[in-house]
């Protein structure tokens, strides 16, 4: 989410916020439904190898059972039209601190997503540390993640730990991949933290400033370290400090942390291993209905991304509920079989409007984008319905799905 998007739905506001807001929108794989079980790799690996320096590392995690998910029997599923496109890799970086394997990972460049997956092991658990990732690019294009488990802002465990990441390539990447991770060292004492429910932000702040002062880092249950008042006060002439990403930079400069390491991992991937996978919808539109009317403008579907611009055009202008709730309208994107059993068929989704345009006619289009990352399944039809919201006199919103309207897509 962008400043232009945060602009229009939280109006004014202050920069330390917006960064709570980012993280919370672009945040750990918890979105919806799938949270990650043990993997499969680390079940076998309970009988431990040992490495260099005694550490224990999972053998075989990798992009499938970062995406897999655990249906109600507790059963592991992973989507079938992956399976013959990943990419094995086995980069190693191997420091006094830890011990990181990118394991493999997958590129779709018609989805314009990917994949990656990593192990990391512990080699000195009797210091702490935090790890950082300062970017992942793609011939020099910084990616932007959407999903992604111990990929960044976390203290090493004594355990293995197995993560990834699930993004959006950039517009003008390649297939040469860099990721920069840097590993501090705590200065002061942890201390978890939390803003109370009815606690003012300042005085927050304020809280969090009173533990800085006697040399305590404030850390949030999320892992995050809690800077925001003081996050870019710090010595820039500091040696090598200019070199570090926006968010390094303070918690070294600050004192609280120290660099121990940095270090980059570098591979190429393979562009081709899901060309000519894409399917896009077979169009038999527009669709007319009692008041409204459903024009499909784009609508395709990778084996990792699915993607829907929707125009919906209305007599009357669509009701808006303003900053908080947004349009009072929206699109659901299911699958018959999502539907008949109540699953998800991705993970990791959401959608934005364009404001609403008056016609030539008087009519008014308003403007639906949907995308969905890790699909659970390539479907080749998809069932899109009306959403409308409407607000009582006591404040209480009803949602209504337009079921009797519902519209199955064809795909090919």
């Amino acid at each position: 989410m962008n400043d232009e998007k945060l602009q229009q739905a939280f109006g004014q506001t202050p920069e330390r916020v917006k960064r709570c807001i980012r993280e919370a929108l672009n945040g750990p794989k918890e979105e919806f439904v799938m949270k990650r079980k043990i993997s499969i790799g680390l079940i076998a690996a309970l009988i431990v190898l040992a490495i260099a320096g005694g550490v224990a590392m999972a053998a075989h995690y990798g992009v499938l059972d970062f995406l897999s998910w655990t249906d109600e029997d507790g059963r592991q599923h992973v989507n079938e039209s992956l399976q013959g496109a990943v990419q094995q890799l086995g980069e190693i970086y191997d420091g006094e601190q830890m011990r990181m394997e990118v394991t493999d990972a997958l590129y779709d460049k018609e989805g314009g997503v990917f994949t990656i997956a990593w192990t990391i092991a512990n080699k000195a658990p009797q210091e702490q540390a935090y790890i950082l990732c300062e970017g992942i690019r793609f011939d020099g294009e910084t990616a932007f993640p959407r999903s992604y488990s111990y990929m960044s802002e976390f203290f090493l465990r004594e355990e293995p730990m197995e993560g990834g990441v699930t993004g959006e390539l950039p517009e003008n990447g390649g297939t040469n991949v860099e990721m920069t991770f840097c590993v501090l060292h705590p200065q002061g004492e942890i201390v978890e933290v939390q803003m109370e429910n009815d606690e003012p932000f300042d005085d927050y702040c304020k809280r969090l400033d009173a533990l800085i002062s006697q040399g305590k880092i404030p850390v949030e249950g999320d892992g995050m370290i809690a800077l925001y008042k003081d996050l870019f006060q710090y010595d820039e002439e500091m040696d090598g400090l200019r070199e570090l990403s926006p968010y390094v930079r303070p918690l070294v400069g600050s004192g609280l942390f120290s660099l121990e390491d940095r270090f980059t991992l570098s591979f190429t991937l393979n562009e081709d291993t899901m060309a000519g996978m894409l399917k896009t919808y077979v169009d038999d539109g527009p669709y007319e209905f009692d008041g409204y009317t459903l024009r499909v403008r784009r609508a395709e579907i990778s084996p990792m991304a699915a993607r829907f611009e929707v125009e919906y055009i209305t007599d009357e202008k669509p009701a808006d509920g303003g900053k908080g709730f947004g349009p009072m309208w929206e699109l659901s994107f299911s699958t018959p079989q999502s539907n008949a059993d109540g699953g998800r068929w991705y993970t990791n989704a959401g959608g934005t409007w364009k404001d609403p345009v008056q016609l030539e006619d008087g009519r008014w289009q308003s403007t639906f984008i949907f995308e969905a990352l890790e699909l659970t399944v390539q479907p080749q039809e998809v069932v899109m319905t009306l959403v409308t919201y409407e607000t009582g006199e006591d404040g209480t919103v009803t949602t209504t799905e337009h079921t009797q309207d519902a519209v199955t897509l064809q795909f090919e």
